[in-house]
């Protein structure tokens, strides 16, 4: 029934109001962890979206590419590529709107993703990139979340030194106080 409301709004010339409805019931859906029906929500709004003209079309749509990724992960799975193709669209609208802070969760999304299927190079990558942009950006709390994707990429790679200086560098942050000292543990652990 809501659909068929959402159907009749877009008809009547009214597309932004609809894809906000649609949004709008997306994130609910999201909230209460309807992935299923929160994915159709939102690819509703995305196809009323690309009817748009151009200028107003990629901010909007790049909400919407954020969204799907996450819903996409909850039914469809961590590393499911209907979740990778989300997100890798998003990159392209950050791309195109300058969205640095908007870039930030694609990026973690994406090594998070590649970390999932082993893809570990890709991982590494992404990661790095993470790092620049957190620390171009001045977030401590963005630092540290990619610098435990780096350090469980290391991890999984047998590098033991890298992350040991990556972590060392920023010592000051509480949050990598507490990543360095697990650190410590799992290095002194794995040497003995």
């Amino acid at each position: 029934m809501r659909r068929l409301f959402y159907v009749q709004v877009a008809r009547a010339h009214a597309a932004p109001k609809a894809i906000e409805y649609l949004q709008y019931a997306g994130e609910i859906a999201l909230a209460r962890s309807f992935f299923s029906d929160a994915a159709d929500k939102l690819n509703s709004a995305l196809e009323l979206v690309r009817q748009l003209p151009e200028e107003k079309h990629s901010r909007q749509e790049l909400a919407l590419q954020l969204r799907l990724g996450t819903a996409y992960s909850g039914f469809l799975g961590f590393a499911s590529e209907p979740r990778d193709k989300a997100f890798r669209r998003a990159m392209e609208l950050c791309a195109q709107v300058e969205g640095d802070f908007e870039l930030f969760p694609v990026i973690w999304n994406l090594s998070q993703l590649n970390l999932q299927r082993a893809e570990l190079a890709a991982a590494h990558e992404l990661a790095d990139q993470g790092l620049n942009l957190a620390e171009r950006l001045r977030e401590p709390a963005l630092f540290s979340l990619l610098t435990t994707t780096w350090v469980r990429y290391a991890v999984w790679k047998g590098h033991w030194e890298s992350p040991w200086s990556i972590l060392n560098e920023h010592r000051g942050s509480p949050t990598l106080r507490l990543i360095l000292s697990s650190w410590r543990c799992i290095h002194s652990i794995s040497l003995s």
